[in-house]
């Protein structure tokens, strides 16, 4: 299967949800569906390189298109380790009435929901290297700003984390099915960047981790969006 040739190629949701049905063999409940696609196109009108970020809809994961051609060296067990995150994700958040497990509740918007996500080696500066391959430097020039998540409790994303635990109960069965599969990243950190001049009030959430398979490493995790009016 190929890759969708970048984020600006997908000029409607119709179209994002007749290649993503066409390319998966189970795909996800149209309300998830139109949640990642919300996400996908405000990434895409945001970031100045969105012809270098592609939409890979066999395992519902963004990629860097540049280094598209290496998808076809990576193990289908990652790709399906990302699939099943992403599923879980949007489960798990439905069951706790909220789009997004990163958002968690603290968005006044319940429209985005996450994505997975899979990127290349990072260097030391992992949160700036993501936001320039997100294309999304220019929120830095504009008054936005990278917050870093603190110390990450059993892999854990800390909107998931603040959600009361009366309410996490609820929701166990599908919670532990994810927490399950983050559990298996190595090296978790987390991070959001907040919008700056013109982008007021919009955050982008990033929390990845190390996942190694068929011996090789990748970073992957999931992505994604939020409207808070008090950042």
């Amino acid at each position: 299967m190929s890759i969708t040739a970048s984020l600006s190629k997908l000029k409607s949701e119709p179209e994002f949800l007749r290649i993503t049905h066409e390319a998966t063999t189970k795909p996800l409940p149209s309300p998830a569906l139109t949640a990642i696609w919300s996400t996908l196109s405000f990434l895409s009108a945001s970031s100045h390189t969105p012809d270098q970020i592609g939409f890979f809809p066999p395992y519902l994961t963004l990629v860097l298109s540049s280094s598209a051609h290496n998808l076809t060296s990576f193990p289908p067990s990652e790709g399906t380790f990302v699939e099943n995150l992403t599923r879980a994700a949007h489960v798990t958040s439905t069951s706790l009435s909220c789009s997004s497990v990163l958002a968690g509740l603290s968005s006044e918007s319940d429209e985005f929901g996450d994505v997975g996500i899979l990127l290349p080696h990072l260097g030391a500066d992992k949160e700036r290297e993501i936001v320039n391959l997100l294309g999304l430097d220019h929120w830095l020039l504009d008054g936005g700003k990278i917050v870093k998540s603190g110390e990450i409790s059993n892999n854990m994303p800390s909107g998931l984390a603040q959600i009361p635990q009366t309410q996490r109960v609820t929701a166990r069965p599908q919670l532990d099915e994810l927490t399950s599969l983050l559990s298996r990243l190595h090296d978790p950190f987390e991070f959001r960047l907040q919008g700056g001049q013109g982008n007021e009030g919009m955050v982008i959430w990033v929390f990845l981790g190390k996942l190694t398979l068929d011996k090789e490493t990748v970073w992957t995790g999931l992505l994604g969006a939020g409207i808070y009016a008090d950042f």
